[in-house]
């Protein structure tokens, strides 16, 4: 399928026709071009109008480049509640702290918005089988949509992977072969096997999929129909390999350049502390990042010592007046919980990194009391359920109808 691309940075124009989308002019990631003036009352009226229920990110077609005629291999994903997380606001000091609950997607991640676009392209093209590096959700979403479409899905598991994550992607079918390595090197693993046995490569990065990468612009779209048409002060995002930030950014220039809003809000990319690649970068001035070494932390989905999009990460920081901070882990457990029992949403520790960054953030001063805040929760904690409860508890025990036991009980 022939789309034209784009440099992220540079703008320096490139064509589809190649197996790596970086630019060798700056090294950021290349994307596909979009053009809004061709089909401009279309898409605001796409936008204006919103998605239903039932059809999901694909209401949003017209803004997918490349997908025109491409049938959809679908489960219902977006279309995601915006909550009004007051309680939590008040803990913060945030009067309007709003949390994007993407668990509610069909395997409970922001990655379905990916998977579903890319297995229906790489059908479209009667591809046979798939395969993608993933130490978090990726491998989970891609293998249930591989499912779905009929066809084998192969994940490329780090040794220090979440099991748990496994066994979900297991559930669905997939094959699972363990790689002594980070995920990078699962990643690149993918990408030497692609023609000895014949994969797509549905790696969840820009540098392999920036077609099916467009599925995150969704969220902003989303966004902007709860929020009566208007755009948030500060979106918050995690960030592992650098692909969600970008996207967020690219989805509100489409707004701004369609007149649908004059205003970009400041963007946080959140990382753990343990692996924070960005934050780094963003902290010396420097335009790159560089490789992490030793990456540790209970937020696996984004323990990524490799940022494949890291210049760009970077780049729509900077351009939004936003900024880049780590949290530990310790305050990522502190958000999980109170998220939790606050919210009633189970933010993993992935997630959850940015209602820890927005209480430091607002301790500080960068977010204003009267600020819009969103804090985009990107997957469900029903994988970290032991983190939640800090381990195995007894539950206390007493005898059928012995309502003195039960006092007692009540009264620890």
């Amino acid at each position: 399928m022939s789309v034209e691309l784009v440099c992220t940075v540079c703008k320096t124009p490139y064509h589809s026709s190649q197996d790596r989308f970086i630019c060798s002019n700056c090294g950021a990631s290349i994307e596909p071009i979009l053009d809004l003036e061709k089909r401009r009352n279309t898409m605001i009226q796409v936008i204006k109008k919103g998605s239903s229920r039932s059809e999901g990110i694909w209401g949003y077609r017209p803004m997918f480049p490349g997908f025109t005629n491409v049938m959809p291999v679908s489960m219902g994903e977006g279309n995601t509640p915006l909550c009004h997380a007051g309680t939590l606001g008040k803990v913060y000091g945030i009067k309007t702290l709003l949390l994007k609950n993407e668990t509610v997607n069909p395997t409970g991640t922001y990655k379905d918005r990916f998977a579903s676009l890319a297995l229906s392209l790489f059908c479209s093209e009667g591809a046979k089988s798939v395969a993608l590096g993933s130490a978090g959700n990726a491998g989970s979403s891609v293998a249930a949509y591989a499912a779905k479409a009929g066809i084998p899905c192969y994940v490329i598991l780090p040794d220090g992977g979440v099991f748990a994550r496994a066994q979900q992607a297991m559930s669905y079918g997939a094959h699972f072969i363990r790689c002594k390595g980070e995920v990078n090197d699962c990643i690149d693993l993918v990408e030497q096997g692609v023609s000895r046995y014949h994969w797509r490569n549905a790696s969840t990065t820009m540098l392999h999929n920036p077609l099916a990468s467009e599925g995150y612009k969704s969220i902003v779209y989303e966004l902007f129909e709860q929020m009566s048409q208007t755009v948030p002060d500060v979106i918050l995002c995690p960030i592992g390999g650098g692909i969600l930030i970008s996207k967020i950014f690219r989805a509100l220039r489409e707004l701004i350049s369609l007149g649908l809003t004059q205003r970009m809000p400041r963007l946080v990319g959140v990382q753990a502390a343990g692996c924070a690649p960005v934050v780094r970068a963003f902290e010396q001035g420097s335009k790159v990042t560089s490789v992490w070494e030793n990456p540790k932390t209970i937020a696996g989905s984004i323990n990524d010592p490799v940022t494949f999009e890291g210049i760009t990460a970077l780049h729509v920081i900077r351009e939004s007046a936003g900024t880049a901070v780590a949290v530990n882990d310790e305050e990522i457990l502190a958000a999980m919980r109170l998220c939790a029992s606050k919210e009633a949403i189970l933010a993993e520790p992935a997630s959850a990194v940015t209602l820890a960054a927005a209480a430091n953030l607002r301790k500080s001063g960068w977010i204003r009391p009267m600020d819009s805040v969103v804090c985009v929760i990107t997957g469900s904690a029903l994988r970290d359920l032991p983190l939640l409860s800090g381990g195995t508890q007894e539950a206390p025990s007493v005898h059928p109808g012995n309502l003195e036991e039960l006092d007692l009980t009540m009264r620890r």
